[in-house]
């Protein structure tokens, strides 16, 4: 996998996104094609996920090189997904979050990821966290 040192910026390695890939981890279609509508605008390739199993699934077949998760997620929430991934293969995280629970996303943080969003994300917000 190529993906990108865990707590770095997509445009820490490259200061352009063509060529990169991105996993959307989100339950809620709306939001989940948002994202994916955002991302795909700035040049990455996007690939999307309505639950961890899935995008479990979608992060073994290939690389990715920014994971883009909810935190509440159904069954297993997005911190245990988090936690579950080995650190050297975790790409970059951005985190997506409809909780002002500052624990939850402060445990992001400290598990990689670099920025979080406070949903409902906005295209600007976006393009500014994934640059």
């Amino acid at each position: 996998m190529t993906s990108l040192a865990a707590g770095t910026r997509l445009d820490d390695e490259r200061h352009d996104t063509v060529g990169r890939t991105a996993l959307v981890v989100e339950e809620e279609p709306a939001v989940r094609g948002l994202v994916e509508r955002c991302l795909s605008q700035m040049g990455l390739g996007v690939s999307t996920a309505a639950d961890t199993g899935e995008a479990r699934h979608r992060l073994a077949a290939g690389d990715v090189d920014l994971l883009v998760t909810d935190l509440g997620l159904p069954g297993e929430s997005g911190i245990e997904f988090l936690r579950s991934l080995a650190p050297d293969d975790r790409p970059a995280v951005l985190v997506l979050t409809g909780s002002e629970d500052c624990q939850a996303v402060q445990s992001s943080l400290d598990l990689g990821a670099f920025a979080y969003i406070v949903k409902p994300p906005t295209t600007g917000g976006l393009q500014v966290a994934a640059a």
